[in-house]
């Protein structure tokens, strides 16, 4: 019998975290939770939780790291807040990934960490598709935190031969755990929607993105986790490749409403990446599973009160 495989989850009371806390707990892992927060958001048995704070190093070393995977969905999102709040930013989301590094080295810890990037580490290019090399750039304090990270990452496996893997999202979408619609983009959409709101996109709402389905990420998560052959590198996560126009529309004909176009404020028109849509040949060829949730077939089937 194969030895029950164990996981650290770090941020384990946000969204993906606490999709891929059940998610694992559901394919038989044994997994150990941490976030910031108190309590955490889901009471689960024998999934032990414990309350810290990544930037405290000493509360870093208290941690269950001598496990097989180490998953970090911790620290600060966000877009122009970070203009503003770049220690927090810089703290939350890159202090917190080396005081775990720092750490793993002083118990011997051996797992594999898997970090989660983003799309906003890409040059945008207009209606294409985009490889892991594709050119970067970094118009947010976010963006940077998260190249810095992946470039920590390599560092610490060049200087100490650490295993990671790099998964970078798009646009996650869907939800397993409670009531609400979705998260991020969806999420607003739909809940304005819901409310029998008009949906309000900028411009000409043409952008495109890649979106992929929450419980598709976690196969991913996990996956990627399990391969030997992902040691040291980054992937895109494939996805349905739509315009935030697109998307809308069906929500917009599905609930009744109608779309408003508004002008890009100015400090969104400035930091705004344009077209993002991932290449996740990488990935799909070294995973081989087919994803089980088609965005438009979602949002079709979400059921109106």
């Amino acid at each position: 019998m194969d030895q029950q495989k164990k996981a650290l989850i770090l941020g384990a009371n946000g969204y993906l975290g606490r999709h891929l806390v059940q998610h694992l707990i559901n394919k038989g892992w044994q997994v150990f939770r941490s976030d910031i927060g108190e309590l955490p958001k889901d009471e689960i048995t024998d999934s032990p939780y414990s309350k810290v704070n990544l930037v405290d190093y000493q509360a870093t070393l208290t941690l269950t790291l001598e496990v097989d995977y180490i998953y970090i969905f911790t620290g600060l999102t966000g877009t122009s807040a970070g203009f503003s709040k770049y220690t927090d930013f810089v703290n939350s989301n890159e202090i917190t990934l080396l005081n775990l590094l720092k750490a793993m080295q002083e118990v011997g810890s051996k797992a594999k960490v898997i970090f989660p990037s983003t799309r906003l580490v890409y040059k945008g290019v207009k209606n294409t598709p985009l490889p892991e090399t594709a050119e970067k750039e970094f118009k947010t304090v976010y963006a940077i935190n998260k190249y810095a990270c992946e470039q920590y990452l390599e560092m610490w496996a060049n200087a100490y031969d650490i295993d990671y893997s790099i998964v970078r999202v798009c646009v996650p979408y869907g939800n397993l755990l409670d009531n609400n619609y979705s998260y991020g983009t969806l999420g607003f959409f739909l809940n304005k929607a819901a409310a029998g709101e008009a949906i309000s996109l900028y411009g000409d709402g043409e952008l495109r993105r890649t979106f992929t389905h929450v419980a598709d990420l976690s196969r991913y998560f996990e996956e990627i986790a399990l391969n030997p052959n992902s040691r040291g590198e980054i992937f895109n996560t494939g996805g349905d490749n739509c315009s935030l126009k697109e998307v809308a529309t069906v929500i917009a004909n599905s609930f009744g409403v109608t779309i408003s176009y508004v002008p890009f404020p100015d400090m969104d028109s400035r930091i705004e990446s344009g077209d993002t849509i991932f290449d996740s040949t990488k990935m799909d060829s070294l995973i081989h599973f087919q994803r089980e949730h088609n965005i438009y077939s979602w949002l079709k089937a979400i059921p109106k009160a």
